[in-house]
């Protein structure tokens, strides 16, 4: 009889068990889920908004003011801004042309 009652703990303690990695490995695939999606919206934010700053320049090539660019497409100066800031302009003022040498003080 001692045999049967350790027999049905160890089922019980095995179905458990299995209940609980059954409901880890379901969350984890809901959450790898939702990574991907995080993922993909970021990666389709940065398109578009590449996308954007490319169509902010080219509007700026007509000799339009910011201002104008952002009032023509409801957008505030600021998002503007930011999209040609964060996708136009170098990452550091010193990336844009090449620092010249210091010139020889003239003699007078």
């Amino acid at each position: 009889m001692g045999q049967t009652l350790r027999q049905q703990a160890r089922k019980q303690v095995n179905e458990a068990s299995a209940n609980r990695k059954r409901a880890w490995a379901e969350r984890e695939a809901r959450l790898v889920a939702a990574a991907v999606e995080v993922v993909a919206a970021i990666v389709a934010r940065d398109q578009a908004e590449k996308a954007a700053a490319l169509a902010i320049e080219a509007m700026a090539g007509e000799q339009i003011t910011l201002t104008e660019i952002g009032e023509r497409c409801g957008q505030p100066l600021k998002e503007v801004i930011r999209l040609k800031r964060t996708y136009l302009e170098p990452a550091h003022p010193n990336d844009a042309r090449p620092v010249a040498a210091p010139s020889e003080p003239r003699s007078a």
